[in-house]
Formats: C-alpha cells, sequence, structure tokens
C-alpha cells in the first residue's frame, strides 16, 4: 500500500534519513485528517508506527511520537478504547526512558485520563490522576493553579466511590487555589462552594456532576465530570 509519502530503499537509510521521512508521512496523514480522510490518516500513521518501530526501536522518541499521534487521531474518531492503548504505550515507554516528572510524559498522562474518563473508566482514571497530582506537586507546588481541575477531576473519582467526606476535602483545597488566583466571587469559587454544601447536606446523594457548574475550563472532559 502506497502511503502517499516518499520512502527510501532500507539499506540506503541512516536515522535522519527515516526521521525525516516521518516527518513526510505525519504531514501527509495530517493534511488527510484536515481534509476528513480519517481512514486514510490512520492508515498512514499505522504504516509509520510499524516502520519505525522496526527500524529505530520500540522505545525510540519518534515511536513515542507516531503512538501519541495515532492516539490523538482515534480521540478524534472517537474510537477511544484504541487511542487509550496507543496513549498507555507512550506512557510507559516515556516514564522509562524520560521520568515521570519530564513535561513530555506527563502531557501524555494527562491525554490518557481524558481517554479513560471518555471511556467512563473511573477505576482506571483514579489512580492516574492521584499520581498526575503527586507529580504536579513536586513540580508546581501545592498551590499552582493548575491543581485545581485535578483537585476537582479527583473529587469526583471518589465522590463516585461515595468517599464523601474526601470528596469536600478535596473540593476544599481547589477552593483555596481557585480563591487565590481568581478570587472570592469567580464563577469557579461558586460552583465550587454549591458543591461543597450539596454534597454535605444531602450526605452525598447528589447526583448532578460538575460538568456545567463552573468548570467548563478545568481541561477535562467526558463521562467522568473533569
Amino acid at each position: 500500500m502506497s502511503t502517499g509519502a516518499p520512502q527510501r530503499p532500507v539499506g540506503d537509510t541512516n536515522e535522519s534519513d527515516l526521521i525525516e521521512d516521518a516527518a513526510a508521512v505525519s504531514a501527509s496523514s495530517l493534511e488527510r485528517a484536515a481534509a476528513g480522510a480519517w481512514s486514510g490518516a490512520v492508515d498512514l500513521m499505522r504504516h509509520r508506527l510499524a516502520n519505525t518501530q522496526q527500524l529505530l526501536g520500540p522505545e525510540h522518541p519518534e515511536t513515542v511520537d507516531c503512538l501519541t499521534y495515532l492516539g490523538s487521531l482515534f480521540y478524534d474518531l472517537g474510537i477511544f478504547d484504541e487511542a487509550a492503548l496507543c496513549f498507555r504505550r507512550a506512557y510507559a515507554i516515556q516514564a522509562k526512558v524520560l521520568g515521570v516528572d519530564h513535561v513530555s510524559t506527563r502531557g501524555t498522562l494527562g491525554s490518557l485520563v481524558d481517554v479513560l474518563a471518555q471511556l467512563d473508566d473511573i477505576g482506571s482514571a483514579e489512580p492516574l490522576l492521584w499520581k498526575e497530582l503527586a507529580i504536579a506537586e513536586k513540580e508546581d507546588g501545592p498551590s499552582h493553579a493548575d491543581l485545581h481541575p485535578l483537585l476537582v477531576c479527583l473529587s469526583e473519582c471518589v465522590y463516585v466511590r461515595r468517599q464523601f467526606d474526601q470528596a469536600v476535602g478535596l473540593l476544599e483545597r481547589a477552593l483555596a487555589i481557585i480563591r487565590a488566583h481568581e478570587g472570592d466571587d469567580s464563577e469557579d469559587a461558586i460552583a465550587t462552594l454549591e458543591r461543597i454544601r450539596r454534597i454535605r447536606s444531602e450526605g452525598g446523594s447528589a447526583t448532578q456532576s460538575i460538568e456545567g457548574e463552573g468548570y467548563r475550563e478545568s481541561g477535562r472532559a467526558g463521562k467522568v465530570p473533569c
């Protein structure tokens, strides 16, 4: 099958040539995706992934790039189980080669959490969120603004498990961060305070998700209201 991008004979290639060819394949795939030819875009990226793994190795940065790009294509297509597989593989490689604190590893972990949210896989998403929170606290500090959406997501995960006191504690911490960065009267602060009051007053029986209550900008989307 022709990929639509120029290919060199294997015997004539070196690593820089292979990376150059991979970039051409990615560009061609991006063009097809932009034109709505999603099947062709996926086929091109699968071809690039197979070649990269064979010629450069399963843990090469180009292999990771293929996996994350392919995962993004599957995500856009709504094929979340395949997207999760790609992001899991990419994250495992990055955690081993770059370390869990590396910015690229953290980005892939966030993508994986987003996919798991789309799959409504709270059981798999929650431990990853705790891991992401620990890394963010270490790298950015315990009061950084970016911790707010993580705390909100985690509060909903533990709420589903009926750990209401823990859910309130996470939301109270998120509220303190929001107030410090956005003020007491911000939309997020008001929504978070209302959520805390609702859980407390109803003994954890509230079922309305945070989504639509001021968390549209939380950076998370999907069935898990993050």
